[in-house]
């Protein structure tokens, strides 16, 4: 995830941004939903993704796989830009929505695991701090009116995702049945219910949007990065 993204950045050009990121007037190309990840605003935006992604992606494939983690990164990405695009129809860059996904994920890895995992209070205290900087971030970023603007729809839809999908994808690691694992299969199915839930509303409301919107309005007025 993260060498691959300093590679592209290294590399590419304004074309091939213009090809891979996400453009509310072109969602019939659907690998944009994937590829605007790649697409960064500038070397700081893109290794504070990365370094947050690796911190938080190693400790992940330690306990989960990389398949696992991998996949939730992706569709974290994916489900946050679908919320960005029902809020704030425009341009969108940068892998924060993924990057939020991974961290709020590592909560249900916390849930699944409680009885077996050491240090959960400083893995809860430093997701808090790091979600409460960026908050704080964002704020001050909006309330000065400074372009690229942060889309904190994705971040916050990414995180929720990321939540949801952890409950779906990662595995507890009792290995016999037991109260704990009857509770795990509850919140298998209720994670697995409500992101199917929130994917499909996004997709609905982005379909309208669209369907309902005169095609010389959807014009792209900001890039957004996450």
């Amino acid at each position: 995830m993260g060498p691959g993204t300093i590679i592209y950045h290294a590399f590419s050009n304004n074309d091939v941004n213009k090809a891979l990121r996400f453009e509310p007037s072109k969602v019939d190309q659907i690998w944009r939903f994937v590829t605007y990840m790649l697409v960064h605003d500038d070397w700081y935006h893109l290794i504070l993704n990365v370094v947050i992604q690796c911190i938080f992606a190693l400790l992940l494939e330690n306990r989960q796989s990389h398949l696992r983690v991998l996949l939730l990164y992706i569709l974290g990405g994916i489900s946050g830009v679908l919320g960005a695009s029902c809020v704030h129809p425009d341009l969108v860059i940068g892998a924060s929505a993924g990057v939020y996904a991974l961290l709020i994920s590592n909560v249900a890895d916390i849930v699944l695991n409680h009885g077996n995992l050491k240090y959960k209070i400083y893995r809860i205290t430093s997701i808090a701090i790091m979600v409460l900087f960026d908050v704080i971030y964002d704020m001050v970023h909006i309330y000065s009116k400074k372009e690229p603007l942060i889309s904190w729809e994705a971040h916050f839809v990414g995180g929720l995702a990321g939540l949801l999908l952890g409950l779906v994808l990662y595995r507890d690691d009792d290995e016999k049945p037991s109260k704990t694992s009857k509770i795990n299969r509850a919140l298998f199915w209720t994670g697995l219910i409500l992101y199917i839930a929130l994917v499909i509303s996004f997709l609905l409301l982005m379909i309208q949007i669209k369907r309902c919107t005169p095609v010389d309005t959807i014009y792209v007025r900001y890039v957004y990065f996450c």
